[in-house]
């Protein structure tokens, strides 16, 4: 399954992803951003190949970049023409996770709501249903490959009403390599809720599902959510899954300096 969705931009960049998977798991210094290539440590992996990759994509994801590295960072990507911008980062260890989120999925769903099964995530139909819910909620989706859990372990939790339309999604998986600290460490995003079901506490129940997933079945052994500060709605979602800031730590996006610097949603 190579499905890609969304701009052109978007699936190009996609499709990079996919293509250079392997290179992302196996290299010391590089980490898989999900949306593009990346890197969780810049001086590991080396400012050359992460320029290059960036002269020929125009996007490359930082991950898990110590708080005191930032500037640093800045200044060597404005030297090359490249702007970054930088979401918060919220941690929790899995066992507190877990803690914190058996109350949220012992409660049933709203009634006619129900989740997509795992198998379904294999049904091509299902996974562009699922990433066009995701654009139309102005999340770019990532690919069919990661979504349907082909190409990374990850875990892809869906909730639909009796129509078939979906109503909330998130996604996890993991980003790190084992030549990383973080190769343990899971992250979760694509939190989405459809705006004729938001109020109702569906955004905080599919994140701590798809939280427990990916602890439970691949033994995340800590996990994190990256936040934009103005984000106050998602901050409280992640604090209820027992997630806190931890502000030792950012991710980013670099982009060309001459390109609006808009950070993905949450």
């Amino acid at each position: 399954m190579e499905q890609y969705f969304g701009t052109d931009i978007q699936v190009r960049l996609q499709r990079r992803a996919d293509e250079y998977t392997s290179w992302m798991y196996s290299t010391a210094g590089a980490c898989h951003p999900g949306r593009c290539l990346g890197c969780d440590d810049p001086d590991e992996l080396g400012w050359e190949v992460i320029i290059d990759h960036l002269k020929r994509d125009g996007r490359f994801g930082f991950r898990m970049i110590p708080a005191t590295s930032i500037d640093d960072i800045r200044q060597r990507l404005a030297a090359e023409g490249f702007n970054i911008g930088f979401w918060n980062v919220y941690t929790g260890s899995g066992e507190g996770i877990l803690a914190a989120t058996e109350h949220l999925v012992q409660q049933p769903l709203p009634e006619g709501l129900a989740y997509i099964s795992e198998e379904e995530l294999l049904d091509p139909k299902v996974i562009e249903q699922i990433q066009s819910f995701l654009a139309d909620n102005g999340i770019p989706p990532v690919s069919g490959l990661m979504l349907s859990g082909q190409s990374v372990n990850g875990c892809t939790r869906v909730i639909r009403d009796r129509s078939g339309a979906i109503v909330a999604t998130a996604y996890g998986y993991f980003a790190h390599n084992i030549k990383s600290r973080y190769h343990q460490t899971g992250w979760g995003g694509l939190v989405a809720v459809s705006s004729k079901h938001r109020g109702n506490g569906l955004g905080v129940i599919v994140n701590a599902a798809m939280l427990r997933c990916c602890i439970q079945k691949f033994g995340a052994k800590d996990f994190y959510e990256q936040v934009s500060a103005e984000n106050h709605i998602s901050q409280r979602m992640v604090k209820r899954c027992g997630l806190t800031l931890d502000e030792s730590v950012l991710c980013g996006l670099a982009i060309p300096s001459d390109t609006e610097l808009k950070l993905w949603g949450k």
